[in-house]
């Protein structure tokens, strides 16, 4: 729920995330069925053919979990590209870069404008916690690029430096 933004489920949702959750549970529930009719349970089949079943659903379990995570990332890595290929050739012809493709994370479902917004003030976060840590620990060891954007930081937090 958390990385959908609380909007989706196990039981409701699209996103690729949820999918994997979904895969997950249904190839893992085989384990404890395979436990009980087999002879530490109700002793319905031998302790070969348990033993046979749990190696061949382990088998597909994980190959099912790797084979939709391969699936995702293939599907998303080719749009990036072809959103890279697009921006640059609108650069190249003068013209704006053109909108995301795909507005939502394939992964998440959440709109990935509001996520790098995100990842912006993330960004800015820890710069400023960098200033801070710098100032305190190291404040005559810096180099030149750094002292500016330790300032830039610190104006953006509402701070003034001494310079």
């Amino acid at each position: 729920r958390e990385t959908s933004d609380f909007k989706e489920s196990l039981l409701k949702g699209r996103s690729h995330m949820r999918y994997i959750c979904v895969c997950v549970v249904l190839t893992w529930i085989t384990f404890p069925i395979a436990w009980i009719i087999g002879p530490a349970g109700l002793a319905v089949i031998p302790g070969q053919a348990e033993k046979i079943t749990l190696a061949a659903m382990d088998l597909v379990s994980k190959l099912t979990f790797s084979g939709y995570v391969y699936y995702v990332r293939n599907k998303w890595t080719n749009t990036l590209k072809e959103e890279t290929a697009m921006k640059a050739e609108a650069e190249a012809a003068g013209l704006d870069p053109p909108p995301l493709t795909t507005a939502k994370s394939p992964v998440t479902g959440l709109d990935r404008r509001t996520l790098k917004h995100q990842d912006a003030e993330a960004e800015k976060s820890k710069r400023l916690l960098l200033v801070l840590t710098n100032k305190k620990s190291e404040p005559a060891v810096e180099q030149t690029g750094e002292k500016e954007a330790e300032k830039e930081a610190a104006k953006e937090a509402g701070e003034v430096m001494d310079g």
